[in-house]
């Protein structure tokens, strides 16, 4: 957890993805959350809009909470706009205007 900043949030990804795999919900959220916050400190911006986005597909899929899928998305698109992602910005409104 204290490795290289480089990689310490792909550790708090991954943990949130095998997390989700294991049914552990709890833990994919605040691995989730971690992602996305040292992504943020260490000015990761690509890799906090997929944290976000990955988020927002968890909450949809697994929890079924538009509310918080919507959240992370919004803020995923945001990520993407600051990182000067334009088509995958584009894919991802088109994704959100479908309801997915």
């Amino acid at each position: 957890k204290k490795g290289n900043v480089n990689v310490v949030h792909y550790v708090h990804l991954v943990e949130a993805e095998l997390a989700v795999l294991e049914g552990k919900n709890e833990r994919a959220e605040e691995s989730y959350k971690s992602a996305v916050s040292v992504a943020t400190r260490n000015g990761f911006t690509h890799d906090r809009a997929l944290s976000h986005e990955l988020m927002s597909e968890y909450f949809s899929v697994i929890k079924g909470d538009d509310y918080w899928k919507d959240y992370h998305l919004d803020n995923a698109i945001q990520s993407y706009v600051d990182w000067g992602a334009t088509v995958k910005v584009e894919q991802l409104k088109r994704k959100k205007e479908m309801g997915k």
